[in-house]
């Protein structure tokens, strides 16, 4: 996505990434089968960053059950940052963005990293 825009649209990229918000009322309910199509590969299936693809990567994969959590903002709203950096990715590292997925697949995904957060 960035690639196609160009390094001249990237300050445009950041400020919609920065102020987007999925639809609140927009939910899907297949977070498990969305997070084990993009997600698990690299984070692994139980969130652990031990997916298939993770020894590819020359960083480690971080854990989503125990972090390291570098793009979590202390005092923001953790739904709506895992929401961004699930829809716009983290710049500068490996983790890819989904822009193209509906705010209810990136709500359903939301729920499905935070629930393996908390286990």
């Amino acid at each position: 996505y960035l690639k196609e825009s160009g390094l001249s649209a990237m300050a445009d990229v950041m400020q919609k990434a920065n102020t987007w918000q999925p639809a609140t009322t927009a939910r899907s309910s297949d977070g498990p089968a969305l997070y084990a199509k993009y997600c698990s590969m690299c984070h692994g299936p139980d969130g652990d960053g031990r997916g298939s693809l993770a020894s590819t990567f020359t960083r480690p994969v971080p854990s989503l059950v125990n972090g390291p959590f570098a793009w979590t903002i202390a005092g923001e709203n953790q739904e709506l940052r895992t929401a961004r950096v699930i829809k716009f990715g983290i710049p500068g590292t490996d983790m890819a963005g989904h822009e193209v997925m509906r705010d209810d697949q990136v709500n359903a995904l939301v729920s499905e990293v935070l629930r393996l957060r908390k286990k």
